[in-house]
């Protein structure tokens, strides 16, 4: 399909984090027919059928861009691992099949980085996405983006949409989720370090594995990179959406003190991890296939949030 700046384009998710910054990088680009969803908390909910069909109806997109999701951290995932798994299947069957029915021609969705299995090769490659299970912190959650990615290459096969699903490392930055509860490293790690410096604490304790890592992105890199998959024609299923840097959530923390100017003393409390040890992608398929590499170094980007 032909994508130009007259093309209608539409964000389920819009309004969320991720999306605002998708939004702004396709206006910027010239796109001039860009229609942003809001979700649940902006009395919209794809989760029922009338209120998506209210949607394609307004908007008679060309192109969906599916961000909308429900999520949450460890707790959430521990509480709720049945109400994310309908709902994010519920929302994401009628999205599609709605999008199917307008003949929409392109759908780029995302998918996390938890959604590769849990004993998955260190950096993580697409083509071990499905070779074997997700971390149980999170599977019931993974199995359900897993489920919409391979119902996109199902109807790609069958139908013909263009679709593409990325899978994105840690997405951070301004604007970014900062409730506790949200279990979201980034912003947790700021805010753990800002109250120390703003309450003049001489010492905090932070606890976890000294082995945890992580690829954290940011997310105007990840809005770059949908665009771009938005633009691009004939690409793979999947796309690895990262810095394909692994770094220490314990050397996060001290980089975040660094950029507060905490002269305090971080104490490291050894623990087990909440999740997997180890994780970041392989991002080869991405510069091969988009010519897309992350730009913001993790210093910028953690200024910058």
């Amino acid at each position: 399909m032909s994508i130009n700046f007259d093309s209608k384009v539409l964000i389920t998710g819009g309004k969320g984090f991720l999306g605002r910054y998708v939004e702004s990088g396709l206006r910027s680009r010239g796109y001039k027919n860009v229609f942003t969803a809001s979700g649940v908390r902006g009395g919209l909910d794809l989760g029922e059928e009338a209120n998506v069909g209210w949607l394609f109806d307004y908007t008679h997109p060309e192109c969906v861009i599916h961000l909308a999701c429900r999520s949450g951290g460890v707790g959430a995932n521990f509480r709720y691992p049945a109400g994310l798994m309908y709902e994010n299947l519920n929302m994401s069957l009628k999205i599609i099949e709605e999008a199917r029915q307008y003949d929409v021609k392109k759908i780029v969705t995302v998918a996390d980085i938890a959604c590769y299995p849990s004993s998955c090769p260190i950096p993580y490659v697409e083509n071990d996405f499905w070779n074997g299970y997700p971390h149980p912190v999170k599977s019931h959650y993974a199995i359900a983006k897993r489920t919409v990615t391979d119902l996109l290459v199902a109807y790609k096969r069958q139908f013909g949409i263009d679709a593409v699903t990325l899978i994105c490392s840690d997405i951070y930055g301004p604007e970014d989720e900062f409730d506790p509860h949200a279990g979201k490293i980034v912003p947790a790690a700021l805010t753990e370090v800002r109250f120390a410096k703003e309450n003049n604490i001489p010492q905090f304790v932070s606890r976890g594995s000294s082995k945890s890592t992580r690829d954290f992105v940011y997310v105007e890199d990840c809005a770059r990179a949908i665009v771009m998959t938005l633009e691009n024609s004939n690409l793979p299923d999947l796309i690895n959406i990262g810095t394909g840097v692994e770094t220490k959530i314990q050397d996060l923390i001290l980089k975040t003190c660094q950029n507060f100017e905490y002269e305090g003393k971080m104490i490291w409390e050894e623990g087990e991890s909440s999740g997997v040890a180890r994780r970041f992608l392989d991002t080869s398929r991405a510069k091969n296939v988009l010519n897309f590499e992350a730009k913001v170094t993790l210093e910028e980007g953690l200024q910058k949030t």
